[in-house]
Parts: C-alpha cells; sequence; structure tokens
C-alpha cells in the first residue's frame, strides 16, 4: 500500500473513530447518571489535526490550479521521498521534463552520473530562478547547472511551460524556480538533520551524505523575526562501464566481404567507430542556505537570503576503440534491416586514451526584498540581487596506439554486448607507443546585480 493510501486511511480512521466519540458522548449520558470523581480531568479534547503526504500533494495542486500559466510543482516532501541527489535528478519527476545523460550534449558516448541539462517538452534554453529571481552558472551559458544544487536546500520547484505577463522571459522550452526555505514557512522552531550511506558495486566505495536545517521565529518589540540555516554535504561516487557505436554508415558489398545471406552488390550498414570504457567518477557537493525575515507589522514583510554551492568532481576515464569495423568481412552479422550485429575484426586497429578531469564550479546568490501590502487592490515588492558564479574546468588525455593488432570479436545484438580480444599483446605495455596528448583548462567567471 502506497503512502499516499496509508495516510489517507489513518486520516479516515482518526476523523470515525473522533466522530464516534463525540457523537456517543451525549447518548451516554442520557442513558446513565454517575458521580464524577473530583480529581478525575474533565478537559476536552478541542481539535485533531493530521498531516502528512497528503497536506504537500495539496499544496502542489493548489499552484497548478490557481496559476494562470501551465505550471507543474513539486514540494519538498515529494523531493524528500524521491532517491534524488540532485536538482536535476528531482526534476525528472515532473512531467515533460527530461534529462540530459550525458556529460555534453555533443558527446553521447560519455554517459553521466548524474542527469544534467534540463529539457521542458523536448526544448533546451531554460530559464533558471531562485526564488523568482535570476540564477545561473559560469559553466553553462546564461541557465543554472541543475546538477550542482543541492535537493536537500528546496522547499519546492516550479516548472513553467509558458510565461505570465509579469515574469521575465528569457527561456525558450518555459521557466524552472527553485524555492528555497524561509524561517516563516514554519510555525514555530525546526530542527532537522539527515544522513545516509551509498555504496557502489562496481567501485567498491561508499560514500556518505548529510543535510541539516535549523530555524526559529520570534515576537518582539520590533516586530516578528524569523532566522534559518541549512547546509548540506553530498558525496557521491560511482563506476561506469560501456559499450558504444558511432554513426552508422551504408557500405556496399562485393564478392569478398558478402555474408549471411548477402550478396555482391547488396548495402549493408556497419558502424563507423566502436569503443568501450570506464570512468570512475566521484563529486563532493557542498552547499548553504541562509534566511532571515522580519515582519514589523501585517503589512510589511522583508526577506534576506543567501545560497552558496560548490560542486568539486573528479574523474578518470580509461578507454579503446577501433575504426577497422567500418571494412566488413566474411564473418559479419545483419539483421533484417542489414544492420551490423557481430563478427570478428582481424588485425583491428586499436585507440586507446586515458583522461583525467578536475572540476571545480561555484555559484552564489544573495538577495534582499520587502513586501508592502496596505490593503487588497495594492501590493508592492523590490528585490536587490547580486549573482556571482566561478567554474575552473581542467582535463587532460594522453591517446596511445597498440603496435600488434589483435583481432576483436564483436557481439552487440544480446542482452548484454560483448568485446573479446584475441590474438596479439594487448596487456604488454612495451607494445603501445604515444600517438598525441591534450590538455584543456578553462576558468569561467561571470557576476550580475540585479533590482526589481
Amino acid at each position: 500500500m502506497s503512502h499516499i493510501k496509508r495516510n489517507g486511511r489513518a486520516a479516515l480512521l482518526c476523523g470515525a473513530s473522533l466522530f464516534s466519540l463525540v457523537a456517543l458522548t451525549p447518548l451516554t449520558a442520557m442513558a446513565q447518571t454517575a458521580p464524577q470523581d473530583p480529581e478525575e480531568d474533565t478537559s476536552q479534547l478541542d481539535e485533531v489535526v493530521v498531516t502528512g503526504i497528503r497536506a504537500q500533494l495539496r499544496s502542489a495542486q493548489t499552484i497548478k490550479q490557481d496559476a494562470e500559466v501551465i505550471v507543474d510543482s513539486i514540494t519538498a516532501v515529494d523531493i524528500g521521498a524521491l532517491p534524488d541527489r540532485s536538482v536535476s535528478e528531482a526534476l525528472q519527476r515532473v512531467s515533460g521534463v527530461t534529462l540530459q545523460r550525458t556529460n555534453a550534449a555533443r558527446d553521447p558516448a560519455r554517459l553521466a552520473a548524474e542527469g544534467g541539462g534540463v529539457f521542458v517538452r523536448g526544448l533546451s534554453w531554460v530559464r533558471s530562478e531562485t526564488n523568482g529571481r535570476d540564477i545561473f552558472s559560469a559553466s553553462s551559458g546564461r541557465g543554472l547547472s541543475f546538477e550542482d544544487v543541492s535537493a536537500d536546500l528546496l522547499a519546492g520547484v516550479d516548472v513553467y511551460k509558458n510565461v505570465a505577463a509579469n515574469m521575465i522571459e528569457g527561456g525558450i522550452a518555459g521557466t524552472i524556480n527553485l524555492r528555497t526555505r524561509v524561517p516563516f514557512d514554519n510555525r514555530g522552531h525546526l530542527l532537522a538533520v539527515n544522513t545516509d550511506w551509498n555504496y557502489g558495486d562496481l567501485s567498491e566505495r561508499g560514500f556518505w551524505s548529510s543535510s541539516v536545517i535549523g530555524s526559529n521565529r520570534w515576537d518582539t518589540g520590533i516586530g516578528e523575526i524569523g532566522l534559518l540555516a541549512n547546509i548540506s554535504v553530498s558525496n557521491v561516487g560511482n563506476r561506469t562501464d560501456s559499450i558504444s557505436v558511432d554513426r552508422y554508415d551504408p557500405v556496399v558489398l562485393d564478392p569478398g566481404n558478402a555474408s549471411d545471406g548477402r550478396v555482391a552488390g547488396d548495402t549493408v550498414y556497419v558502424p563507423k567507430y566502436l569503443g568501450w570504457r570506464t570512468i570512475d567518477w566521484e563529486q563532493e557537493r557542498t552547499a548553504i542556505a541562509l534566511a532571515a525575515q522580519w515582519r514589523p507589522n501585517a503589512d510589511l514583510l522583508f526577506t534576506f537570503q543567501a545560497l552558496g554551492s560548490q560542486a568539486d568532481a573528479y574523474n578518470i576515464e580509461r578507454a579503446l576503440g577501433t575504426e577497422s569495423v567500418l571494412s566488413p568481412n566474411s564473418t559479419y552479422r545483419y539483421n533484417d534491416d542489414d544492420v551490423f550485429i557481430g563478427g570478428t575484426v582481424y588485425q583491428a586497429n586499436y585507440n586507446t586514451d586515458t583522461r583525467v578531469g578536475d572540476d571545480t564550479k561555484r555559484t552564489g546568490d544573495v538577495s534582499i526584498g520587502f513586501q508592502y501590502t496596505p490593503n487588497s487592490p495594492w501590493s508592492f515588492t523590490g528585490d536587490l540581487q547580486y549573482v556571482k558564479s566561478t567554474a575552473e574546468i581542467y582535463s587532460m588525455t594522453a591517446f596511445t596506439q597498440l603496435e600488434n593488432r589483435p583481432d576483436l570479436t564483436i557481439t552487440i545484438d544480446g542482452d548484454l554486448p560483448t568485446v573479446t580480444s584475441t590474438g596479439g599483446t594487448p596487456t604488454d605495455q612495451s607494445t603501445y607507443w604515444w600517438a598525441a596528448r591534450s590538455e584543456e583548462r578553462r576558468v569561467g567567471k561571470e557576476c550580475r546585480s540585479r533590482w526589481a
């Protein structure tokens, strides 16, 4: 039984029991009159309030119903109940939102451990906001690197699939607004601690993560004041093993390479390149959110918010590949659509590389705003914001080639693709020679201030 159903059933049972108790009490008093014990507690229960996931679902539903645009929303309880470690991973639960599962859109061979770029209804260029204000990352142009922000800091996420008149334009696909917690969200004090440990079976390593949030509000001589602090430390890592093929090119068979029922003159489709790689990746992400609110009177509210996030990622890639698969021979097999599904590549030309990546990304956001509502027809708001983001990206690759060229037997039509090397000496380091090296260093920095 799901959490929603269990909570709903518990709420109904509690409600039914309370109703029965209230209904039966007068009847019992009329049927029997007995002297009361002077020491007996005669206080009555005024109200029973049951809160849980149902209240959070209603909150998200209310946002959708009251909005004048197409918007989807997930709340903090929704995020906390899911095994997601970043904002982008939590966003995949929203209808119409998909994630980029590779390190870069132009590099589909390298699978990512965490979801990266966000697409709304299949479109990129998503505008990113925090609490209705602009935010960005230096490593991804105008938008925010959602995978660099911890989901533990959020009160909710709103996905706007079209823009209202009172919203800032700039996102072709839509707008994603990250809402962080503020002290006046809670009726009183709040203290919560969360910790977990994640183990990677391939990497055979464990990683711990933890977060803590504290909040309180006080009535003072100058009005109501609230303070909140939220800290999250997330460590994650894994190992990715993959076999990938490049685009399939048409090849016209001749009598020397026809096979598997194909004859000379037939056209088959063979991948230009086939490669396999292992990537060991780990990341430490630290994020802090601070908030303070002051309400001098019922009509005026001041809010200060600060958000800081730093993600340090390190990875090592070991890859091998060959372009020799593009030359068919008599061992090649094809499916019913004449697409290559396996065979042996004789004396394959090995291309190997070892790549090291070390990235550090930081984003800081400080803002102060006010809201003045003297009466129902009128309201005044203002915000002052400063955002700073830096990215330091380092990548170094060493390319080698194998002098003795072994044979490769390839099978990619089964449940698990396999590549088997026979002949040659691929494990002997002395048989490799240096082919090339590539080094890349990128440092990005961007600052922006805004008054609205």
